[in-house]
């Protein structure tokens, strides 16, 4: 049963001393004795109110009761409960503590609907706010987490709101597109009971306040049908920072896709495709300019500048026009794309693309010193050559151990288990590889077995099928724990798995790394038409000169993790970007380094050279659209005001209040003194 309207204090030691100064004052001029000048008269008999006033002047004698003396007590007591900070709290059940989130995602870069200052510095003034108030009631606990494609707690669980409000002045504009899963995996994990046996735990609701646009609420929609299962007694408020969702967001226009493949006769020929949408509820045309980088150019070649005409956007859809082109590049370099307007939002108004080489990938084959030629190896050769267009290098083991370098860009490992795992992409064939607490292990009662199933939506997988597929010596995969302090592996996944576990599984380190729970020669996989195809996606995937967006080079989205290739060393390696970027990084003796997520959209460069391009692309941060209502785990949360969320302090009531008893105690004193 919800509690009703409380009243109370939030320092009422300074009313007490109020009250405790002004009551022995008042009820001293009661007691006062009066000083009148003597005065003969004829008779007492027209002075008798006169002659009753004389009694105060008994020194001590009992106060009489009188309406003003109720007054003035009253107002005294006004006085002080409004020096004592009164609140008026309205909720159902106190909260333990109180987690403020903040959005700062690239859609909160936008100008507020009224002042010059970003949604962001919107939501960063009314978290503040929020703060200082929760600061104010007794036994209050808060964290600050902020969010965009990864959150991060930025202060955890305290009461000192001095740290809390230097936690969210901390807080950066990011160009990253919001992604609400880790968010929600994130606070599943902070509002967690400590004991699942616990009682009081599970009935101390924790408050969870989202300051944000809402604009990423299509994304939540998606992820909270699994996402937000197991969250426990968990209070969901929601702020909306930007105009209210019935009006017309501030216009921007943006580059939402970029697509770059080299032609399949002519590699020197790359053929680009992009879109640009905006939010404007009127037609408009916009200049788009494309640039190459090579490192032949000291300054960017002008490819060509277009005008396209975007057509004014439906209530439910944006205006959208598409450009494609052609470009000469046969050794690569940056491209890129950039809208000429000023709008809301200027980090989505460019796009890059890192172009590489056309050269096909150099690959090793590995297999044991004296294996002999079969049918399935010589399957694996014809595939890897129909896909790269040169046959691979055949490597024994013995030579591959012996190799001081490798000259390669994928090692595939054909039942060889080597006593070092490359710092390139691997494929490993039934033996795994010498990381630690990776195992690759035959199953103790070996049978026949088939896949019982894959992530058909996995790009390795695209057009892969186990229909027929019988395995006759299957082994199984065991994957580390990537949670584990100290562990090498930074992710790593099952693809496909059998009855007895895991058969295909990828994981990374310094490289992404394939691993197959068999050999060739002990299924008949190689005979299908679904192999080659497989060794065409881990190809494709593992060479890195392709992704999902163009097959001609890298397109990066900000946010995104990424892993810089460049020549071993042994001194720190400096990378800085755009916005004041910069990222000390230690050595890279394996030629692989971990440069993390990219914040903010543009170029990122190593010793003055661009090695890593940045871009938004995202329709929906772009949009700027904004929510005044969310949708979480089928609950419908409103958007709401930070004096609602808080104890509201209305000691102006209490000093409206003792004015008007003041005027009514002067009314009254007037009128007796009248009579």
């Amino acid at each position: 049963m919800p509690d009703p309207a409380t009243l109370s204090f939030l320092d009422p030691a300074a009313g007490i001393l109020a009250l405790s100064i002004g009551l022995p004052v008042l009820l001293l001029f009661y007691f006062l004795k009066l000083r009148r000048r003597p005065v003969r008269v004829s008779s007492s008999m027209l002075w008798q109110d006169a002659a009753r006033d004389l009694q105060v002047n008994v020194p001590w004698r009992l106060i009489r009761p009188s309406w003003l003396l109720l007054l003035q007590l009253l107002i005294l007591a006004l006085l002080a409960g409004a020096l004592a900070r009164p609140v008026l709290e309205v909720r159902t059940l106190p909260p333990g503590r109180t987690i403020i989130v903040l959005d700062h995602s690239a859609s909160m870069a936008a100008p507020g609907p009224e002042s010059g200052t970003t949604r962001l510095e919107e939501a960063k003034s009314r978290a503040g706010d929020l703060l200082r108030r929760l600061a104010d009631a007794r036994e209050a606990r808060f964290s600050i987490v902020s969010s965009a494609t990864r959150p991060a707690v930025r202060y955890s669980d305290g009461a000192d709101a001095g740290a809390a409000v230097a936690a969210i002045t901390e807080i950066e504009q990011t160009d990253e597109p919001g992604d609400p899963e880790p968010l929600l995996q994130l606070l599943k994990a902070m509002t967690a009971p400590a004991s699942r046996d616990s009682e009081i735990g599970d009935a101390t609701p924790v408050r969870v306040v989202l300051f944000s646009d809402g604009g990423d609420a299509e994304r939540l929609q998606r992820s909270t049908a699994t996402t937000l299962t197991g969250l426990g007694n968990v209070e969901f408020e929601f702020i909306r920072i930007g105009q209210p969702e019935s009006e017309r967001p501030p216009e921007n226009a943006s580059i939402v896709a970029l697509s770059a493949r080299r032609d399949y006769d002519d590699p020197s020929l790359i053929r680009v495709f992009c879109a640009v949408e905006h939010n404007a509820d009127r037609a408009r045309s916009i200049a788009l300019k494309a640039t190459l980088l090579t490192d032949s150019s000291p300054a960017p070649l002008d490819i060509g500048a277009w005008t396209l005409d975007l057509p004014r956007a439906a209530p439910d859809a944006p205006g959208r026009a598409t450009k494609s082109f052609e470009l000469i590049a046969p050794a690569g370099g940056l491209l890129e794309l950039r809208l000429i307007a000023s709008d809301a939002l200027a980090s989505d108004n460019a796009a890059w693309m890192m172009l590489e080489s056309p050269a096909p990938p150099r690959i090793w084959l590995v297999r044991p010193d004296d294996a002999a030629q079969t049918a399935a190896s010589a399957s694996l050769v014809d595939a890897i050559e129909a896909i790269v267009g040169a046959r691979p290098r055949a490597v024994s083991a013995t030579e591959y151990e012996a190799a001081s370098t490798i000259d390669a860009d994928i090692v595939i490992f054909d039942a060889v288990r080597p006593s070092r795992v490359p710092p390139i992409p691997t494929i490993s064939f039934g033996a795994g590889l010498p990381i630690p607490a990776l195992l690759v292990e035959p199953i103790e009662t070996p049978r026949a077995t088939q896949v019982a199933f894959w992530t058909r939506s996995d790009p390795l997988m695209r057009g892969v099928t186990f229909a027929a597929t019988i395995i006759s010596r299957p082994r199984a995969i065991i994957l580390p724990d990537t949670e584990a302090p100290g562990a090498a592996v930074r992710e790593a996944r099952v693809i496909a798995r059998g009855s007895d576990g895991p058969l295909i599984a990828e994981l990374r380190d310094t490289a992404r790394r394939i691993l197959i729970a068999f050999t060739l020669d002990e299924t008949n996989w190689w005979k299908e038409p679904s192999f080659p195809v497989f060794m065409a996606n881990a190809i494709e995937q593992l060479a890195g000169a392709a992704n999902t967006e163009g097959e001609a080079g890298v397109l990066t989205h900000t946010g995104e993790s990424v892993d810089l290739r460049s020549e071993p060393t042994a001194k720190d390696v400096v990378v800085t970007g755009p916005a004041g970027f910069s990222r000390r990084l230690p050595p890279a003796p394996s030629g692989m380094i971990a440069v993390g997520s990219l914040p903010f959209a543009g170029v990122y460069s190593v010793d003055g050279r661009p090695a890593i391009a940045a871009s938004v692309l995202d329709p929906i941060e772009s949009g700027l659209a904004t929510r005044d209502t969310l949708t979480i785990a089928g609950r419908s949360v409103a958007t709401t005001a930070v004096a609602r969320l808080a104890p509201r302090e209305i000691w102006w009531w209490f000093v409206l209040a003792a004015a008007a008893l003041l005027a009514i105690e002067w009314w009254a004193f007037a009128l007796r003194m009248r009579t």
